[in-house]
């Protein structure tokens, strides 16, 4: 019974880091998108899309009201923190901002305090120390934060609400149907998101065949697989191994976006990004949900 459940758990780490890679591999994906479709209607198009690749699960799964109301309030931390990240590319580098999208999982705890009163210890507070001076060397350009651009900044913002998202599927995901939980989501974020572009946004009349190609991969790989692995995934392992695995989604990033962007690192940044990435790690290395514990879930 317990070697069955080991098996599990390392199928479900291995499904997470599966979905951090491809979640490394979308700063990419989308500063190449960008450059053609406005981000209003990328995002809508990006979820728009991939929810009705989803939409036939809908006939095998009865859904109910509570489904959409978690998928209103997902699907709106959802829309803010993709919109400011894709915004954002269009004023910083992919590899940058992989690094400054990981500052979510030391921005999460402090959440938590500020909103349940629950004390995050130690650890987390020299973690968002640690972190705090890793953005700060990675926006360096000619100074401190006075150094950063707007899309240094728009990024951090994304990070926030990606922070509440993670919250909101703690809160969601275990008493709900995953695949019903992340169709509504992306449905809500794509809706938004095609209507804030109606309205504030003109449609392209030329878009290279180089944005489309980023798109469709990014529909397929970095939302719809990557949704429903990372969300089947922390149903089964340990949200100890769950953060550190997502963690990696930043250096992932950053190695996409030199090898194929080939963007390049100055010695601050490089530590800087390090920085992040041990923030993120120290702040996460807590008490991990013994395996007996995971099996009931």
């Amino acid at each position: 019974m317990v070697e069955d459940v080991r098996k599990k758990i390392l199928l479900a780490d291995f499904a997470i880091f599966c979905a951090a890679f491809f979640w490394g591999t979308s700063f990419t994906a989308m500063k190449a998108a960008v450059a053609g479709i406005p981000p209003f209607y990328l995002v809508g198009i990006r979820f728009l899309a991939s929810s009705l690749l989803l939409s036939p699960f809908l006939f095998l799964r009865p859904w109910k009201s509570k489904d959409l109301v978690a998928g209103l309030v997902l699907g709106s931390f959802i829309f803010m923190g993709f919109f400011l990240q894709t915004l954002g590319l269009q004023y910083t580098t992919a590899g940058k901002q992989a690094f400054f999208t990981a500052t979510y999982v030391v921005l999460t705890p402090l959440l938590v305090w500020g909103l349940r009163r629950t004390f995050p210890g130690t650890r987390t507070f020299l973690a968002a120390a640690i972190c705090f001076a890793g953005v700060t060397l990675l926006g360096f350009n000619g100074g401190l934060w006075g150094g950063m651009n707007l899309g240094d900044w728009l990024s951090l913002a994304g990070a926030l609400f990606f922070s509440a998202h993670l919250i909101g599927i703690e809160y969601y995901a275990a008493k709900q149907d995953v695949v019903l939980l992340v169709f509504f989501q992306i449905f809500v974020a794509g809706a938004i998101s095609m209507c804030c572009a109606g309205t504030f946004e003109v449609w392209p009349e030329n878009i290279p065949p180089s944005a489309w190609i980023s798109l469709g991969y990014a529909i397929i790989f970095c939302t719809i697989i990557t949704f429903l692995l990372q969300n089947w995934g922390q149903k089964y392992t340990t949200s100890t191994h769950t953060a550190i695995l997502m963690s990696l989604e930043s250096l992932v990033g950053a190695v996409v976006a030199v090898v194929v962007l080939h963007e390049v690192f100055t010695l601050p940044m490089v530590f800087g990004g390090l920085l992040i990435f041990g923030a993120v790690l120290l702040c996460e290395l807590g008490p991990a949900v013994s395996i007996s514990e995971k099996a009931e879930l």
